[in-house]
């Protein structure tokens, strides 16, 4: 489902957080469904369901309904595989993996013979006792997983999964002025997981409109020649300028190009209606600045030199 439609079908306008929240979770970039890379996933998922629970802690706060549960999809980010057939065959292999616990629970002799309520509370009695499993192991079952597992045998029972307590969850918000009139901020990065952090922390900003330019490229910075580079950068430079960015938040390593030398090429295009630059990085934000941009947002973690560039415009 679009999450959208849940505020279309609200009685009042919903506020700008929730809008801001509802936009990544229905933005192309960051969905779960039909992607073919593991490398990261399972982060994405998570960041994803944090995003969620705010999301339906708001609606629940505000009086709107709250979106049907993700755990499926979860659990596919989780799966070595992607198609309905590996999901199967990734639930029968946690719950093989919880079966030797649920006998040490003295619950029965075979799992074959449990209620599917008894069995239910065997595995959220075995998810109690092993907080310490990696969120993000490959090789081994994780908490994630078994959680995941737990709330979709739950919702095949028509029981509510589980759930934070949303009517007291805090979900956080910028806590800052916002611009006179709407400015288009961009943030601009090659890892989808940062463009998500970076967006997630400026969400519920007033007058803030969040954009994305997500930066690929098939060559690599080892062996990418001189009139190569220059027309990744020139291509990059064009593409981001026709979004018509106020603000641009801009990564330092991009794939076989970095954001100090993008600034001066976008700079060069937009001449004196040049955008305003933000070192948006998790290094040394010392080339960024050095090409003009203001502090250093730290995907999202420092939102100061965000605040400044606002306050010139």
């Amino acid at each position: 489902m679009k999450y959208v439609e849940i505020l279309t079908e609200a009685i009042r306008p919903a506020s700008k957080l929730i809008v801001d929240l509802v936009n990544l979770l229905d933005h192309p970039l960051f969905q779960l469904e039909g992607t073919k890379e593991s490398y990261g996933l399972a982060e994405m998922a998570t960041l994803r369901e944090e995003v969620f629970h705010d999301f339906c802690a708001l609606c629940l706060q505000s009086g709107l309904g709250v979106p049907p549960p993700m755990e499926r999809i979860l659990l596919v980010a989780q799966a070595p595989d992607h198609d309905e057939k590996s999901i199967e065959a990734h639930k029968a292999r946690i719950k093989n993996f919880i079966e030797p616990a649920v006998f040490k629970l003295g619950q029965m002799k075979t799992i074959g013979t449990l209620s599917q309520e008894r069995l239910t509370l065997a595995f959220l009695e075995v998810l109690r006792n092993l907080p310490g499993l990696s969120e993000y192991s490959s090789s081994s079952v994780t908490a994630k997983q078994i959680e995941c597992l737990i709330n979709l045998m739950l919702m095949d029972q028509l029981i509510d999964p589980i759930r934070p307590d949303y009517q007291t969850r805090e979900v956080k918000a910028v806590n800052m002025a916002g611009p006179k009139r709407e400015l288009n901020v961009l943030i601009v990065d090659d890892d989808m997981k940062a463009l998500f952090k970076t967006a997630r922390a400026l969400a519920g900003w007033e007058n803030l409109k969040i954009l994305f330019y997500h930066f690929t490229s098939e060559k690599h910075i080892w062996d990418i020649k001189e009139e190569e580079k220059s027309a990744e950068l020139s291509n990059a430079a064009k593409a981001i300028w026709e979004i018509d960015p106020d603000v641009i938040l801009m990564d330092q390593g991009l794939g076989p190009i970095d954001g100090s030398d993008l600034i001066p090429v976008i700079d060069s295009i937009a001449g004196v209606y040049s955008p305003i630059f933000v070192a948006n990085t998790d290094g040394s934000d010392e080339k960024l600045r050095n090409a003009g941009a203001l502090e250093n947002c730290r995907k999202g973690k420092d939102l100061g030199g965000v605040a400044r560039a606002v306050s010139l415009l």
